[in-house]
């Protein structure tokens, strides 16, 4: 299991950190020795921030509740997603993420406090109302984000990568944070839907793909799921080990990430029995050791927006595995 804290020391966490500024250059990344890729230890899911920068998981009153945060912070994951994708900055609107109250932004210092590297997440393709999204769009959308909260979030998960033709000039310029006063981003891409002739950006701490094991019809998913956790079939399909291969190959430089989408992936996973869901996460970590890829840990899903389930890995009974798993990933 992971790091253990005493009742309450959340709130001294956040008394420690609450003057904190946000604004200003971000923290410098670490990297493994000897090699230039990023040290991802261990990654993980909580998404609990909406695109208003407000909070989507539980509450007390109007603010978090410490329980889910010390949860995270005793699994004591090196990397986290915590936001939903943010698909709109132009002159109506633009969503950078920001905590919208303090005791959001108090909530997720106390998580760097610990040492956890947050992400924000960018839609790349599409903008409200499905539009696709041009190149000078998502960069200058990416640069807003990092001068409004350069020191909160150490990384941004590119989403919808697949979807979005111009996915290379639009890594490239956000990685090198060019025309950007406040620098460039740490990336880990979304690969979903990966095929061996689409080329990805180099220079990315990792690339992800969804399991294709979940990937099609409910029902036939759900069959093929409990199968798997019997150990009938393999949790892996080709399209997963082809993936994994082409990126040790090609892009050396990054973690090749598997990983159940969400929320679409993680809430037809909670309609799962505990049994199954325990058992499949142990064979993709069991896979993810002896073939040298990463999985993101699916801690907390609350998604923003209607009709989308939300995944919690106490309420699934979970919670203690994924925490056991984390820390072994190191």
């Amino acid at each position: 299991m992971g790091r253990v804290l005493p009742k309450g020391a959340w709130v001294a966490v956040v008394a420690l950190v609450a003057g904190v500024t946000l604004l200003g250059p971000p923290l410098a990344p670490s990297a493994e020795a000897g090699t230039s890729r990023e040290n991802v230890r261990s990654i993980a899911y909580a998404f609990l921030i909406n695109k208003h920068g407000g909070w989507s998981g539980p509450t007390q009153g109007r603010d978090p509740r410490p329980e889910i945060i010390n949860r995270i912070i005793q699994a004591d994951p090196s990397h986290l997603r915590i936001t939903s994708a943010a698909n709109q900055c132009d002159r109506r609107a633009c969503y950078t993420l920001a905590p919208n109250r303090p005791s959001v932004r108090d909530a997720l210092m106390a998580l760097k406090e610990a040492g956890i590297k947050l992400g924000a997440a960018i839609n790349t393709a599409r903008t409200v109302g499905g539009k696709r999204r041009t190149v000078k769009d998502v960069v200058d959308h990416a640069c807003r984000m990092k001068k409004r909260v350069g020191r909160l979030y150490d990384w941004l998960f590119l989403d919808f990568m697949r979807s979005q033709p111009k996915r290379l000039a639009i890594a490239n310029r956000i990685k090198r944070g060019k025309g950007c006063p406040a620098g460039g981003w740490k990336l880990i891409t979304n690969s979903s839907g990966y095929k061996k002739s689409i080329r990805m950006p180099s220079g990315a701490a990792a690339h992800a793909k969804r399991f294709s094991l979940l990937v099609g019809n409910r029902k036939v998913v759900r069959k093929r799921l409990i199968k798997a956790a019997r150990g009938k079939r393999s949790v892996l399909v080709e399209s997963d080990r082809r993936f994994l291969r082409d990126v040790k190959r090609k892009y050396a430089e990054a973690w090749p990430i598997l990983k159940l989408e969400a929320p679409n992936q993680t809430g037809a996973f909670s309609t799962l029995s505990t049994k199954v869901q325990r058992s499949l996460l142990k064979r993709w970590a069991v896979a993810s050791r002896r073939m040298g890829f990463k999985v993101i840990h699916p801690l907390f899903v609350y998604p923003a927006g209607k009709g989308h389930t939300v995944y919690d890995s106490v309420r699934e009974g979970t919670y203690d595995l994924i925490a056991d798993l984390i820390a072994r990933d190191g």
